[in-house]
């Protein structure tokens, strides 16, 4: 398959959003009767009572189990669903204010991430001064939800004004109708040149449950000295090794409280512990669901691979990319991980003309260049050396170690040094303009800045020990058999499987397993609109509060509505993430950054 778009400038239009209705016709009228228990008890100074107001959201969002309806509201909540209320350090007795209110309302319904998202959204009101960005976002969402708890023209939001009962019943209706199923949508300008689509549909999981995670250390041993240390504070927690780092982990919990007291007794023994919220499975749910898309003019920036400061042989957290010159950074393609911290891309990678990392046969690539022609479809790489000394030989492979007898060509890309052969026959010979500058015995030897090493291991070792200072060495690396196309393109990447091709929903799988493709998962992906622009785009998951994740098929038709033409699949999980100006627009599914082998950023052009 070859594909060849040519994306868009800076005078052509961005590609619009298609919609829905936020408002569309409704087949079936829902009529929601909110029970409250008693009648609105008023505080002493006037207003509804805070923990009345509690209780009245637990209710309407159905999270009150039987013999639960006497209990503290608020202890409830922080015992069975922490995001459900915010748990508030006001005496339970006093009047509940607007902000107070809105702010408990929105994160009642997971919206907690979304709010911080939109603190800086435009909003009509004049007297938002000195309010905070949580509050202000609360606001923000309030607005745009449907339905929506705020509705109306006014100037004025009185945001530290008791409300009345009347109000508060109203904002308990509205909950209840959007426990049944809401929209949030949003869009934000981050800079000129760029629209930032939010989106988020669907009510929290009731009943999410909680694991523990205690990371960070440097042995097996040293974890397990404090899951001793541990043992009798909460439930037990066990030791792991995950991607190569040590860390204690809980069994999913039923309570919130059990994962707080492990949470305290880890922070008493001078460690953070990390606390998840999860389910058993999230594949029967299709709610709550979060995506977020950037849609950026080609004409005012350019798409590039980002590296790894030390190299392509580690892995690092995808912020740690950007350089200071990217003002967008999304995670790339798929990529292998072989140590702590260490790692190597798995397929194709082109940087400004470079090949850095060989392809993986039978997975989609994306290929762009400078003056706005973009490709997508598979490679095959072919690699050879010639020299005087030995004639011609193979190269087996670029920037990655192989066991057995091969010829392997390092560039500065993939970090400082090459990487140990242990006690197999090595050799080396660092190569600049043609030329063999220097001959090494053994492995782990330096890549000068602007040089190449060629290494060769095994019976290949004699092969390079051949050359001599001064030799002319040409080392040729060639995808798609000299393709013209593919050898006009500046960078490349490969993921899979390819989604879109021509606004058409592709349904190969490339190899990828059910498990990857069918199941609900983070998602990143990459894709050019009818329009030529570019569309990074990142959908949440794992998380019962806030999105359980989308399959390969729901993404594609997400991508459609954004009239994307072509879209490519990159690696998710918790690998999954996007940034933007710095601001990280998608949540992590780990709760922490993932280090991953590259990402896929967008700078600005200079005036």
């Amino acid at each position: 398959m070859r594909i060849v778009h040519r994306f868009g400038t800076s005078g052509e239009k961005c590609a619009g959003e298609k919609t829905t209705g936020l408002r569309g016709v409704l087949t079936v009228l829902l009529v929601v009767l909110l029970l409250l228990q008693g009648v609105w008890a008023e505080a002493e100074s006037g207003g509804v009572r805070r923990d009345a107001f509690v209780q009245g959201i637990l209710e309407a969002r159905g999270l009150l189990a039987s013999g639960e309806a006497k209990s503290p509201a608020q202890a409830v909540a922080f015992a069975r669903n922490i995001d459900a209320v915010p748990y508030s350090d006001q005496p339970p007795g006093g009047a509940v204010t607007r902000k107070e209110a809105l702010r408990m309302l929105v994160h009642s319904l997971g919206l907690r991430f979304e709010a911080g998202l939109l603190a800086e959204a435009p909003l009509p009101y004049e007297d938002l001064k000195g309010l905070s960005p949580s509050d202000r976002g609360a606001v923000a969402v309030a607005r745009l939800m449907v339905p929506p708890l705020l509705e109306g023209n006014a100037k004025r939001l009185f945001p530290d004004q008791k409300i009345p009962p009347a109000e508060a019943k109203h904002f308990l209706e509205v909950l209840a109708l959007a426990e049944e199923g809401f929209v949030l949508r949003a869009e934000l300008a981050p800079a000129k040149g760029m629209r930032l689509l939010l989106h988020r549909e669907g009510a929290p999981a009731p009943s999410p449950r909680w694991r523990a995670i205690i990371d960070g250390f440097d042995s097996k041993n040293e974890a397990e000295q404090l899951r001793k240390t541990l043992a009798g504070a909460g439930p037990e927690m066990k030791v792991e090794n995950h991607n190569y780092e040590w860390r204690l982990r809980s069994d999913m919990l039923d309570s919130f409280l059990d994962a707080e007291r492990l949470r305290k007794a880890g922070a008493k023994a001078g460690k953070e512990a990390r606390l998840l919220p999860c389910l058993p499975s999230y594949e029967n749910l299709s709610s709550p669901r979060f995506w977020v898309a950037l849609i950026i003019d080609p004409g005012l920036f350019g798409i590039r691979p980002l590296l790894p400061p030390e190299g392509l042989s580690t892995l690092a957290p995808l912020a740690a990319m950007t350089g200071g010159n990217a003002v967008v950074a999304m995670n790339g393609g798929f990529f292998t991980t072989t140590g702590y911290g260490r790692g190597s891309p798995i397929g194709t990678l082109l940087v400004d003309g470079t090949l850095v990392s060989e392809p993986m046969r039978g997975r989609t690539c994306l290929g762009w260049n400078r003056d706005n022609l973009a490709t997508f479809g598979p490679t095959d790489f072919s690699g050879r050396v010639l020299a005087d000394a030995f004639g011609e030989r193979k190269l087996a492979t670029v920037n990655r170690f192989t066991k057995g007898d091969a010829l392997v060509l390092y560039t500065p890309h993939f970090g400082r040094r090459t990487p140990s052969s242990g006690s197999a026959p090595a050799a080396e010979a660092v190569i600049r303009d043609g030329r063999c500058l220097e001959v090494r015995q053994g492995s782990g030897g330096d890549i000068p800045a602007g040089a190449r090493v060629l290494a060769g291991y095994g019976a290949q070792a004699p092969t390079v020990a051949a050359l001599r200072p001064g030799d002319a060495v040409r080392v040729e690396t060639t995808l798609n058999e000299g393709d013209p196309l593919w050898g006009k393109m500046d960078h490349i990447v490969q993921g899979g499987p390819f989604l879109i091709f021509g606004g058409e929903i592709q349904n190969d799988p490339e190899n990828l397993s059910d498990s990857v493709t069918l199941r609900r998962h983070p998602r990143s992906v990459i894709g050019l609109t009818g329009n030529g622009q570019w569309v990074f785009f990142v959908g949440d998951g794992r998380n019962p509060f806030h999105s359980v994740g989308f399959t390969l098929r729901e993404v594609s038709e997400i991508l459609r509505e954004l009239y994307v033409d072509y879209a490519l699949n990159l690696d998710g999980g918790g690998s999954s993430e996007l940034l933007v100006k710095g601001k990280r627009v998608s949540l992590l599914s780990e709760g922490k950054p993932r280090p991953v082998s590259y990402g896929i950023g967008a700078v600005p052009f200079r005036p």
